[in-house]
């Protein structure tokens, strides 16, 4: 899931904006490869969280 907050100024010549984007905002596990476990003697997947957050500027003519 993306969360999405954007900002915009708008000027007679120009238009600015501003973005922040929160990519993976619940914190879903992905898979990132499988490795073997010697404790169990078997293959279990590797998985991690990752929460991305994205500020982007953007500028409009």
């Amino acid at each position: 899931m993306i969360l999405q907050i954007t900002y915009r100024i708008n000027k007679k010549k120009h238009a600015s904006i501003w973005a922040l984007q929160v990519k993976n905002i619940l914190g879903s596990p992905l898979v990132e490869g499988f490795e073997y476990n010697y404790r169990i003697q078997s293959i279990v997947e590797s998985k991690t969280i990752v929460v991305l957050p994205v500020l982007s500027y953007k500028i409009e003519f």
